[in-house]
């Protein structure tokens, strides 16, 4: 129980670092300098990360100790979370594509790569808090 508990707890901090930056990011897009939004891109694309890391990390704990299932990769930890039930189909399609603009901004950066995801990222927010709500 510890460990799905520390595990909620780094989703929730996460969670709360990327509604930070999405808020940021919406106020500062418009009038920021090139190197302001450049930066702004960068930290609401890092916590973006994180708190995609957490969120899929949280999970396999709780499928781990709430139903005695070892599951390794992301997409398949969303995958089995949907097949028990925590999660629905839809908040299941939307972490799957999470996990896409997660490798997105990954593997192949740049700017415009970077601004497409921001611009969708406050729209994952939703299904990261529903994520929050799970009882453990």
């Amino acid at each position: 129980m510890e460990k799905l508990t520390r595990a909620q707890n780094k989703f929730s901090n996460s969670l709360k670092a990327l509604e930070r930056s999405i808020h940021f990011f919406k106020i500062k897009s418009s009038s920021a300098s090139k190197e302001e939004l450049e930066n702004t891109l960068a930290a609401l694309i890092k916590h973006f990360e994180i708190c995609y890391e957490m969120s899929w990390k949280y999970l396999q704990a709780y499928l781990k100790y709430k139903n005695n299932i070892e599951v390794a990769s992301p997409k398949a930890i969303f995958r089995e979370s949907f097949a028990v039930l925590l999660i629905t189909q839809e908040e299941t399609k939307g972490l799957l594509a999470m996990a896409e603009a997660r490798n997105a901004t990954t593997h192949d950066y740049d700017e415009e790569t970077a601004k497409e995801i921001c611009n969708r990222i406050s729209g994952y927010l939703d299904i990261l808090k529903s994520l929050e709500q799970i009882n453990i």
